[in-house]
């Protein structure tokens, strides 16, 4: 009995160690867009597209996609990056892509 509260402790700790690290990336994520389109980070909303709302042009584009995989240790291929085209979008993409 004592083993398996142990382990389910373990767990616990492991799904909170996981939830901090999603928002640390989210948070750097963020931080990156916020960098690159000159918005204020708290200003970012889900919704807002990165070429009409922000006003993230080709050139902008690819060194937001150059400092996410940077900052963050992903890989987003080109195949993939034409298909992010709003904040959400990115953070879930980085979320879903996180190297372990």
């Amino acid at each position: 009995m004592l083993r398996i509260e142990a382990q389910r402790a373990s767990v616990a700790l492991d799904t909170r160690d996981l939830e901090i690290q999603d928002m640390d990336m989210k948070q750097k994520a963020l931080e990156i867009v916020s960098k690159i389109s000159g918005m204020d980070v708290a200003k970012l909303e889900p919704k807002l597209d990165l070429v009409a709302d922000l006003g993230i042009d080709s050139p902008k584009a690819l060194q937001m996609l150059l400092d996410l995989e940077d900052g963050l240790g992903i890989e987003i291929s080109d195949e993939d990056a034409e298909k992010l085209s709003t904040v959400e979008q990115a953070i879930g993409y980085i979320k879903g892509h996180k190297k372990d």
